[in-house]
């Protein structure tokens, strides 16, 4: 008899080890360890933009477009297209006036730049836009 009172503790021990929660105890440490891992790895200031967006720049006779893809989502870097400006006429025959706005640029603009320059490109703008018939405020010409 005194064998069967042995198993019967033992049966005893191992329903007081699951009833003390230990496994789950031990399960929810971890899942918030886990969970502060994560909440310190995470930004801390919110995104500029919630979305994938183009990000396109222009070249010096190209324009670079850094297409809208989520690396996130398809672990995969971004692609990136170089058009040409010819390539653009074809495109958008409405850019070859601002192509051309753009390829008369003396920029970039430093220090060592020369100012008889820079009032020259002024000038040629000034008379560019009282040539245009799209100006809203031709008072703010004058």
């Amino acid at each position: 008899d005194d064998d069967d009172d042995d198993d019967d503790d033992d049966d005893d021990d191992e329903e007081e080890g699951s009833d003390d929660g230990s496994s789950d105890r031990f399960s929810i440490k971890s899942d918030l360890a886990q969970v502060n891992e994560e909440s310190s790895k995470a930004r801390r200031t919110p995104l500029l933009y919630i979305r994938p967006h183009l990000r396109a720049k222009f070249v010096f006779d190209q324009l670079i477009q850094v297409l809208p893809q989520s690396p996130s989502d398809t672990n995969q870097p971004a692609t990136v297209e170089i058009i040409s400006a010819n390539a653009m006429h074809s495109i958008a025959p409405s850019l070859v006036q601002e192509r051309q706005l753009m390829s008369d640029f003396i920029g970039p603009l430093t220090t060592s730049t020369a100012k008889s320059n820079v009032i020259r490109y002024c000038e040629r703008q000034s008379q560019l836009a009282n040539k245009s018939i799209h100006i809203i405020d031709r008072d703010a010409l004058s």
